[in-house]
């Protein structure tokens, strides 16, 4: 794990900011693109909707970026696929 954070899920959300520089934006979005596809499309779909393969097949349906997790705090974000959240474990990524 390249960061470590023990306070906690809400503590990131208040806490925790993305320290890479908006000027490689880009260069990010690119590398986060391929992550996606190895990793999260699987349970949250191509276009993010929830309705990826994996997902279907849960107890209830990953959440959509459209919804609630389009406006959580980074911190809350990085904590989730660093640590897991609910049904989602920790992310090999991370």
């Amino acid at each position: 794990m390249p960061i470590e954070y023990s306070e906690g899920y809400e503590n990131a959300g208040l806490h925790l900011h993305n320290p890479l520089s908006a000027a490689d934006r880009a260069n990010f979005e690119k590398q986060g693109e391929v992550l996606y596809g190895k990793f999260c499309v699987h349970c949250h779909g191509a276009t993010g909707a929830g309705d990826g393969k994996v997902g279907s097949k849960l107890p209830g349906a990953p959440p959509a970026y459209d919804g609630t997790l389009k406006n959580l705090p980074e911190g809350k974000i990085f904590h989730s696929i660093t640590y897991g959240k609910g049904l989602m474990a920790r992310m090999p990524a991370s």
